[in-house]
């Protein structure tokens, strides 16, 4: 069943961003930022401008709100998040996400 998810991915971001949230275990994050994560580098260019836009606003809502404190988050959680965010940029920055730069700065602001 997680193989077959991983191939559909409209539902691998709707799981993947679900499963991510801070709420629930690490082991389930994990997983949730796994699918994420395998979505960006094996089916980017699957997904509709509306999904890679949505993933794009994800990754960073993943930095600012969707992890616990940066001393009390399991390191697997705080590098799973990074990798969803560089993957994204190998892909789309400059030319498709002009703004990534002034974005991590507001979020740099935010602590």
């Amino acid at each position: 069943v997680c193989d077959e998810l991983k191939e559909m991915p409209s539902k691998s971001i709707k799981f993947g961003l679900v499963l991510a949230q801070k709420d629930y275990s690490p082991i389930i994050r994990h997983f949730g930022l796994q699918l994420l994560e395998h979505c960006i580098k094996y089916r980017w260019n699957d997904l509709t401008p509306e999904e890679k836009n949505r993933m794009k606003k994800s990754a960073l809502e993943l930095i600012s709100t969707g992890t616990q404190g940066i001393l009390v988050e399991e390191h697997h959680i705080k590098d799973a998040v990074s990798r969803i965010t560089v993957e994204i940029l190998k892909r789309d920055w400059p030319q498709l996400w002009a703004t990534l730069l002034k974005d991590l700065e507001i979020l740099s602001r935010l602590g």
